[in-house]
């Protein structure tokens, strides 16, 4: 099989376009990365990098292979830069992800993020970057929606702008949310999202099943402080996506998982054949 990577466009643009394999990557307005080669797009962003690996992929020989490391905060991300691309406005994204059941139901960890400058319209000071995330709480190892702020660079008026929000499935600590909620272990499965950040929308996929629950249009459940007011406030446009393990807590044990065939669009995206078909519809519904 051949790497699964294209980006292709109506209008030129300056973006290398490589060969591609699947299907799906001879759409128009489509990127593609399925790790078949070392020349990947992305690039990693951690202090112990996300290797390309052999152990198991989705599709043809190689994936990502990512591990948290645990013990506090650290970051594997495998990021893809969207600046300047269609995709920073709005898009439809698809990701395949292995999930490790070592140390399972354990602390929280970040999947997803896609994150951005905050608006001038936020309030929020220069320099406060917007993350939309979805988020794997270790209660149950369940998909949530999580947004923060946080400053990336020096903020010389020194106003923090704090804001760390949530939008979860139904459940407690005696029930656990619906299965479509939780995430398989040692089984590859579908994650989509869409996102569009001028309506503040974020919503997510799991093997084809829409997750309404943590669906969010400018608003979620509740925040740790509000800045904000608890308004969801998405950034100007998308830097980046950063895909992986981001962890926090200085009680969470190392998490692996492995992650192949990550597709964006303009338009719906089904998960793959032998997965159940992703939901259409217009970003927001």
């Amino acid at each position: 099989m051949l790497n699964l990577f294209r980006f292709t466009l109506l209008l030129p643009v300056l973006i290398p376009t490589l060969t591609a394999a699947a299907p799906e990557c001879r759409l128009q307005n489509m990127f593609c990365e399925s790790f078949e080669t070392l020349s990947i797009t992305g690039r990693n962003d951690a202090a112990s990098e996300p290797k390309i690996s052999t152990v198991r992929a989705y599709d043809g020989k190689y994936a990502l292979h990512v591990v948290g490391a645990g013990g506090g905060y650290n970051r594997q991300f495998f990021k893809v830069p969207l600046t300047e691309t269609p995709f920073a406005k709005r898009h439809f994204g698809r990701a395949m992800v292995w999930l490790s059941d070592k140390n399972a139901r354990d602390a929280d960890f970040t999947l997803l993020q896609l994150a951005g400058p905050a608006t001038t319209q936020s309030g929020a000071p220069e320099g406060v970057e917007v993350a939309l995330r979805g988020r794997v709480d270790g209660r149950y190892d369940h998909l949530f929606s999580n947004y923060d702020t946080y400053p990336v660079k020096h903020n010389s008026a020194g106003k923090e702008w704090s804001t760390d929000c949530w939008q979860h499935p139904a459940f407690s600590d005696a029930k656990p949310p619906a299965n479509t909620y939780r995430l398989p272990k040692n089984q590859w499965f579908c994650l989509a999202w869409s996102v569009d950040v001028e309506r503040d929308h974020l919503a997510f996929w799991l093997d084809g099943e829409r997750l309404e629950d943590i669906t969010i249009n400018g608003e979620g459940q509740g925040c740790v402080a509000h800045a904000q007011a608890d308004k969801w406030l998405a950034p100007s446009e998308l830097t980046y996506l950063g895909i992986g393990i981001e962890q926090y807590h200085k009680t969470a044990k190392p998490r692996e998982l492995f992650i192949d065939d990550i597709a964006l669009s303009q338009s719906p995206l089904p998960c793959p054949v032998s997965q159940a078909p992703m939901a259409g519809g217009d970003v927001g519904q």
